[in-house]
């Protein structure tokens, strides 16, 4: 119903297949059985990257050519998978465990990487939370949409003022704690 909704009003789709850490999870019966419930042109982004450059050069024509010519380079991969994902010719999902954190720093990375924004660093602060961890430290993970948060800045969360300890930009699975973040960074804010 979700995902027929999102074709009326011709939005974007990204998927992300929960629990796959439970011991009976089949990665590939999974797959099948959202392609074929979904759309085929639903595209599993986990890595293999020769099968990215495969599936948009069948789905876009420029593309294919610098492909075929061995000239494609990752900029215009991803150039051409955000092209496709806006025009709803390809929905990437990811997959892994929302309990667990597997796979959800991934998915988000992915969805940033193939999202076309338009994000104004100088406006008012705002983000989106993603996640809100508790282990050593209260950590949540934002998608900053307008803005710039720095350390040490405060702000306002569900009526409560708050203080940033620390920012973190993620690149796979190792972080670089950074000043600011900006409107566009997936980051994760610690205080």
């Amino acid at each position: 119903v979700l995902f027929d909704l999102m074709d009326e009003r011709k939005k974007p789709c990204f998927l992300f297949l929960n629990k796959c850490d439970m011991p009976a999870f089949d990665k590939e019966r999974a797959m099948r059985s959202v392609r074929e419930r979904l759309s085929s042109d639903i595209l599993f982004v986990d890595g293999a990257a020769e099968e990215l450059y495969e599936e948009a050069a069948v789905r876009d024509e420029n593309f294919m050519e610098r492909y075929l010519s061995g000239e494609a380079t990752e900029t215009e991969l991803f150039d051409a998978l955000q092209k496709l994902v806006g025009e709803r010719k390809v929905f990437p999902a990811g997959m892994g465990s929302a309990l667990t954190g597997e796979g959800v720093r991934e998915f988000m990375n992915m969805l940033d990487r193939l999202t076309r924004t338009d994000f104004d660093p100088n406006a008012e602060l705002r983000a989106r939370v993603f996640s809100i961890r508790c282990e050593e430290q209260l950590t949540a993970h934002v998608k900053i949409e307008a803005g710039t948060l720095r350390v040490r800045d405060a702000f306002s969360f569900q009526g409560q003022t708050q203080k940033v300890g620390g920012l973190r930009l993620y690149q796979s699975d190792r972080f670089q704690s950074v000043p600011e973040i900006t409107a566009g960074d997936v980051a994760a804010v610690t205080g």
